[in-house]
C-alpha cells in the first residue's frame, strides 16, 4: 500500500486534532494511509524526509512547548520562512505530497501558492490564504485544493454549494449564521443578559478569539462569506463587504484589557435594539449575506419563529437560494464547532483529495 507523505503547518487546537486522526487511522489491514515529513508551528519546524516517528508527533501533540520537542529532533528553523522547506521538497522530489494549513495566520500564502504551482494536494483550515487577492485563491484553487473546515465545521456547507454548481445551478442568495460564539452572544442578548457579561464569559471559556474583538468586528465572518461568494462564481476582495462591527472604532485602538473594562458602556445601546425587535416579535441575529455579487454582514432583525431567528445558542445555519430552486431554499444547520470538528473535516478532505492517484 502507498503511504501518502504530509506536511502540516499549526500544531495549535486544530492541528494537533488532525495529527491525531491521522495517528489513529488505519486501513482494515492495520495500516497507515498518511504519514508526516513535515510538521511546523510558528517559530519552528521539523522535516524527516523518511516520516517522523508516530513517538515524536505524539511527544510534539502533548506537549506544550512543541518548539523544545521539534529542536530536539531537528535542527530549528525559523517557519516563517518556509522557503527552505519547499527547496527540500523539490530536491527530494517527494511525490504526492498533501499539505495541511492548520494556522491561522497569512504568513503561509507564499509557501500554499508554490506549492499548489508545483500541483501538490492543499488542505487548509485557515480561511486567510483563501481571501486574500482573488489572483490568489484563483491560483490555490488550480491545485487539489480541500477547505471545508473554514466554514462551519462540522457542517457540510462547502461540500453542499460545490455539489449544485457541479449540477448547474447558480446560487444567487445566500444567509447564514456561521459564528457559534456570536450566536451565542445574541441568544444570550435576546434572554436579557448584558452584552458585557456575556462576552467576557465567553471569552473566559475559550469561545472567542483571546482578543473577543476579532469575533465582535464581523471580520471573520467577513472571511467567510467571501469564501461562498468566490466558490459561487463571484470576484469579490474583502474590501467590497460591508461589515457591521458591534464596537465602535473608537474602541478599535484600545489594549484588549482596557477594551474589556470599557465593554460596559455598549451594553445599554444593546439591551434597547434587542428591547425594540422583541417588541415586534423580532429578535437580532449576526448574519453573513450573499445577493447578486453582493455581501454584507452584521445584525439583521428577523421574525423570532424564521430559520434565523430560531437558532439557539452557537447553532450555525446556511440558507442557500438557486436560480432553479426559488423559495425552497437549501438549508444546513446545526452546532458543528470546535478543533475535533474542525480536524475532522480536514481529515475528510485529505482522504478525498487522495482518493485519486496523483504525480
Amino acid at each position: 500500500m502507498k503511504i501518502i507523505p504530509v506536511i502540516q503547518l499549526g500544531v495549535g487546537n486544530v492541528g494537533r486534532e488532525v495529527v491525531r486522526n491521522v495517528l489513529e487511522y488505519k486501513d482494515r489491514e492495520g495500516n497507515s494511509l498518511f504519514r508526516h515529513t513535515g510538521i511546523a508551528n510558528s517559530k519552528s519546524f521539523l522535516f524527516q524526509p523518511e516520516g517522523i516517528p508516530d513517538g515524536v508527533l505524539e511527544e510534539i501533540i502533548s506537549s506544550k512547548g512543541s518548539d523544545d520537542v521539534m529542536s530536539r529532533y531537528g535542527p530549528e528553523k525559523h517557519s516563517r520562512d518556509l522557503s527552505p522547506l519547499l527547496q527540500e521538497i523539490q530536491r527530494l522530489d517527494i511525490r504526492g505530497l498533501s499539505i495541511i494549513d492548520a494556522t491561522d495566520s497569512s504568513v503561509t500564502t507564499p509557501f500554499l501558492v508554490e506549492c499548489a504551482e508545483k500541483g501538490m494536494a492543499l488542505v487548509l483550515a485557515n480561511k486567510k490564504p483563501l481571501v486574500r487577492k482573488i489572483s490568489i485563491f484563483e491560483a490555490l484553487k488550480r491545485a487539489p485544493l480541500g477547505f471545508r473546515a473554514t466554514i462551519g465545521a462540522g457542517l457540510p456547507v462547502i461540500p453542499a454549494i460545490g455539489k449544485l454548481l457541479s449540477g448547474g445551478e447558480k446560487i444567487h442568495r445566500l444567509e447564514g449564521c456561521m459564528s457559534g460564539s456570536l450566536g451565542h452572544l445574541c441568544s444570550s442578548l435576546e434572554a436579557g443578559e448584558s452584552f458585557s457579561v456575556v462576552v467576557k464569559e465567553l471569552k473566559n471559556k475559550g469561545y472567542t478569539e483571546p482578543d473577543p474583538r476579532e469575533d465582535l468586528s464581523g471580520r471573520d465572518m467577513a472571511r467567510k462569506i467571501l469564501i461562498l461568494s468566490r466558490l459561487s462564481g463571484y470576484s469579490l476582495e474583502l474590501d467590497d463587504i460591508g461589515i457591521e462591527s458591534l464596537f465602535p472604532e473608537k474602541m478599535a485602538s484600545l489594549s484588549s484589557d482596557t477594551f474589556l473594562s470599557k465593554i460596559r458602556m455598549l451594553d445599554e445601546e444593546y439591551r434597547e435594539r434587542f428591547t425594540q425587535a422583541l417588541q415586534k416579535n423580532c429578535t437580532l441575529r449576526f448574519v453573513a449575506t450573499l445577493e447578486n455579487g453582493t455581501c454584507r454582514v452584521g445584525l439583521k432583525e428577523v421574525p423570532k419563529t424564521s430559520l434565523l431567528g430560531s437558532l439557539r445558542g452557537p447553532e450555525k445555519i446556511a440558507v442557500i437560494h438557486t436560480e432553479s430552486k426559488k423559495g425552497n431554499p437549501l438549508v444546513i444547520k446545526g452546532a458543528g464547532a470546535g478543533a475535533k470538528s474542525a480536524a475532522k473535516d480536514v481529515f475528510d478532505d485529505l482522504m478525498e483529495l487522495n482518493r485519486k492517484p496523483r504525480n
